[in-house]
This record gives structure tokens, sequence and C-alpha cells, in this order.
């Protein structure tokens, strides 16, 4: 999603439809993880970081290898820089993190979310479908990956064709830590 966003913004595309770019590639591809997983009935965590190794070497493809340099300052902008005196990065983060605690605490959806990572007999028993519950977490997963391939590339000024490496076990640290289950059921936004 980085490498899609980079490319975009240096053919001249505003900032704004690289973001939705990377966004949409996001969801496209996080949903094809989801697919997998649910179809080949393979824990999704290993669908994902399979599904990471390839995307990463497609973007090796897409780029030559090299890195995407000169991202045009309305681009950096998006990331880059301080807004009351505080880096704009932490502003999506609070947003990122409060809409991620409202959605799992306050909203149906969210509820239903924790109910199949609980116990998926016990979310079938009451009529929650895994696979659409499935699909739109993935996909709201990989939205946030392509606003975060975008925060990161603007932030840096660049993308990296190794850009994210190593990240994935930091995050996935990060959530366990912060007291999320590795197997589903529990787990807050606000802890990770």
């Amino acid at each position: 999603t980085a490498a899609i966003a980079g490319l975009a913004a240096t053919s001249g595309l505003p900032p704004a439809l690289c973001l939705l770019a990377a966004m949409v590639s996001g969801v496209f591809l996080s949903i094809c993880n989801a697919g997998i997983a649910l179809i080949a009935r393979i824990h999704p965590i290993i669908v994902t970081l399979a599904g990471l190794s390839i995307y990463r070497g497609l973007m090796r493809v897409a780029t030559g290898g090299s890195e995407i340099m000169s991202l045009p300052p309305a681009y950096r902008a998006l990331a880059d820089g301080r807004l009351l005196g505080i880096p704009k990065i932490c502003y999506y983060v609070i947003f990122v993190t409060l809409g991620a605690h409202f959605f799992l605490r306050y909203s149906l959806r969210g509820r239903q979310v924790l109910a199949l990572g609980n116990s998926e007999s016990a979310a079938r028993l009451i009529g929650l479908s895994k696979s659409r519950l499935t699909l739109l977490v993935f996909g709201i997963s990989g939205a946030l990956a392509g606003l975060t391939a975008v925060l990161v590339s603007g932030y840096y000024g660049k993308v990296q064709a190794n850009t994210g490496m190593g990240m994935e076990l930091q995050a996935i640290a990060a959530a366990v830590i912060g007291g999320t289950n590795i197997l589903g059921g529990r787990g807050s936004a606000i802890g990770t």
C-alpha cells in the first residue's frame, strides 16, 4: 500500500487520492487474506504473515527494488510536521485509538466481533456470521494498514523497499502486552 500511494504521489495525484488508494488497496489485500483464512481454514495470523511476504515481494517488483523518493510536499504534509506543537502523527494515533475503542465497546458490530473472538461456537449459536465479521475486521485492518503506510512514507519522505520490515512482531507484541488474547475474545484498543 505504501508503494501504491508513493507511486501515485510521484505521478501527480493529490494526497487525498493517494491516501484513498492506499486504504482501498489495503482493504482489498486484507479481504483476500480473510478469504483464504476462511476458505482454507488456516489461522488468520498465519495467512496474514504469509500474505505480508507475498505483498512485500510484489512491492519490490513494482518499485524495481529501489526507494520511491521525492514525495511531494503536500503528500508529506499529511504526516510530517507539528500542529499546535504536537507531531501530527500523534493526532492520528489518538483518533484511531479512540475510534477503535468506541467501535469495540459501544457498537453492536464491535461487541459481535469480541463475542466471535471469545467463542466461535457460542457466536454461531446466537446467529453471528463468522464470515461477515471476519471480512469486516480484516477490511478495517486493511484500511488502517493503508493509512499507516501513507503516514510512515509521508513522515520519512520516502518509501523504502523494506518498509515495515519487522513491525509485524512489534504490533503483535504491543497488542498482547496491552491485554489482547492472541486466541481472541479479549482485548482493548486503549490497552494496546
